[in-house]
């Protein structure tokens, strides 16, 4: 089998092709014209894999947290393939695909500008990470009480983050996206047949009301 994922969540875009749940393909890419980049890299990918969109189980966005256009080329794309091709459709929540090296509580967190942070609350053992909270958008405030609770905090906006929370930058440490973990993720996701309606498609903005998302 094959599958795709795009993640265009952040500044760095990822384009992963599976087959038979191992990586082929691993594409990152700064997102200066992110239509024409992603249309052209994907374009690319599928030639020289040989790979035709209807040789594809399943394909997988995410759903934020993110930049609004971003996101929204991103799940654009994805839901008209799907669409299109009969594919079925997976969502996932990029802070999942993060991980430590180490066992223990942990956060995952992303810079979300004047509105605050968002956070996810998780604990790594035995090389299975269990989350124990939903995603959601804090105030600076209240990420700094959490914040104090917890000796590990991954984010892609580490820099950004340790001069607004300076009491607790020793705590932050820059992660990127593990392209292995988000390929467990939408996998699991897939196996469990939880596929995107269409109709029901929320995305989770850097810039936008506060609200909580749950997520598999």
């Amino acid at each position: 089998m094959k599958a795709l994922i795009i993640d265009t969540t952040l500044d760095t875009s990822y384009i992963i092709l599976i087959e038979n749940y191992e990586i082929i393909v691993y594409k990152k890419f700064e997102k200066l014209n992110l239509s024409k980049e992603l249309f052209l890299n994907l374009k690319n990918i599928l030639n020289k894999t040989n790979t035709n969109l209807s040789d594809l189980e399943y394909i997988a966005t995410s759903i934020g947290p993110g930049s609004f256009t971003g996101l929204r080329v991103g799940a654009s794309i994805c839901k008209t393939i799907s669409y299109a091709k009969k594919i079925p459709l997976i969502s996932y929540i990029s802070l999942k695909a993060y991980s430590p090296n180490i066992e223990g509580p942990f956060l995952v967190t992303i810079d979300a500008k004047s509105q605050g942070v968002f956070i996810i609350e998780a604990k790594l053992k035995k090389d299975t990470v269990e989350y124990t909270s939903d995603v959601k958008l804090y105030t600076p405030d209240e990420a700094i009480l959490l914040f104090n609770n917890y000796p590990l905090i991954l984010s892609p906006d580490a820099d950004v983050l340790k001069e607004k929370f300076e009491n607790n930058q020793n705590k932050f440490l820059k992660h990127q996206i593990n392209p292995h973990k988000l390929v467990d993720l939408t996998n699991q996701i897939y196996i469990n047949k939880e596929f995107e309606d269409y109709n029901s498609f929320d995305l989770l903005y850097l810039r936008g009301p506060n609200h909580t998302l749950a997520q598999s």
